[in-house]
C-alpha cells in the first residue's frame, strides 16, 4: 500500500498509527500538484481519492489501475443549497462529472448524495476497469 499527502502532519499520524496496528505503509510525502508523485501504469490494485480534486489526475489514476482493479472517489460537489457555505466550484465537481471521468469502465456505484441534514452533497464512485475479454486479442479499456 502506497499513501501520498503533501502534509507532513498528516503522513505522521498516519504512520503512526500503521506501526501501532503492525501494518506496513509506504507514505510518501508529495505535492500532487507539482507532479513530485508518478502514478506508474498499471501498477495498483485499488486507488482511493478521498476529498482531493485535482482533475488533471484522472487520466493518470486511470493508467496507474490494472485491468481488473478499482478506484474509489469521494468528493465534494457543487451546491447550491443555503444551508452550506459557499465554496470555489474549482474545487468540486459537478453532477455526473466522476461518471464522466471513468468513461469505459464498469461503475459498481455512482451515487450524488447528502451525506447528513445541511450536509455539501457528495460524490461517490466505485469503478473498475475493464478487462478485455479472453482469447480474443483486445486491448484493455483504459
Amino acid at each position: 500500500m502506497t499513501a501520498v499527502d503533501n502534509s507532513p502532519v498528516g503522513i505522521g499520524i498516519l504512520r503512526g498509527r500503521a506501526a501501532a496496528s503492525g501494518v506496513v505503509i509506504d507514505t510518501r510525502i508529495a505535492d500532487l500538484e507539482a507532479g513530485e508523485f508518478v502514478f506508474e501504469e498499471n501498477a495498483y490494485d485499488l486507488i482511493c481519492d478521498c476529498n482531493y480534486l485535482q482533475r488533471d489526475l484522472f487520466p493518470r489514476m486511470r493508467a496507474a489501475v490494472r485491468p481488473g482493479g478499482r478506484v474509489v472517489v469521494m468528493l465534494q460537489m457543487v451546491d447550491d443549497s443555503p444551508e452550506v457555505a459557499p465554496m470555489n466550484p474549482a474545487y468540486l465537481v459537478r453532477s455526473g462529472e466522476l461518471r464522466e471521468f471513468f468513461n469505459g469502465w464498469e461503475i459498481l456505484h455512482n451515487a450524488e448524495i447528502r451525506p447528513k441534514p445541511k450536509s455539501r452533497m457528495a460524490a461517490e464512485l466505485i469503478a473498475r476497469r475493464v478487462t478485455a475479454p479472453s482469447g480474443h486479442g483486445s486491448q484493455s479499456v483504459s
